[in-house]
């Protein structure tokens, strides 16, 4: 019984991971670079017009849990790029909780608009159901 129990709680969370977004899910976008402080964003290597980078430019990759990868400038500190890391890293987290914040708000209003709905039809029903047997008494 505990070992069937432990085996099912593990597959909720899984299921239940899989349902909403994940960090590690969340793919490279220019407008989480473009959030980034100006410290971090004055660390990586700048993107032309086109999104090239200079290889010139090129100092040190550090690749993200979501397969990005961050590019930094040549002589960037170990400690600078650590922390710009983490703040991209939050950025990813943040926009991650923002999109299941939003899919549970969905899932509430899908829930509650219909069973609104379906209670004042049938407080429609039982109002009219009501109103019929006055007006049977009063034509008698």
């Amino acid at each position: 019984m505990g070992a069937s129990f432990i085996h099912l709680s593990r597959h909720r969370r899984r299921l239940c991971r899989s349902c909403f977004p994940q960090p590690e899910d969340l793919s490279h976008d220019k407008e989480l670079v473009a959030k980034l402080s100006p410290q971090s964003k004055s660390l990586l290597v700048p993107e032309d017009k086109e999104g090239w980078q200079s290889a010139n430019d090129w100092g040190t990759d550090v690749a993200m849990p979501n397969g990005s990868c961050l590019s930094f400038r040549k002589g960037v500190p170990e400690k600078d790029m650590a922390a710009a890391s983490k703040e991209y890293w939050e950025l990813i987290s943040t926009t991650t909780n923002e999109r299941s914040w939003s899919l549970i708000g969905f899932g509430a209003l899908w829930w509650l608009v219909p069973s609104i709905a379906i209670y004042v039809f049938g407080w429609g029903v039982g109002w009219g159901l009501s109103w019929i047997p006055k007006q049977v008494a009063r034509s008698l």
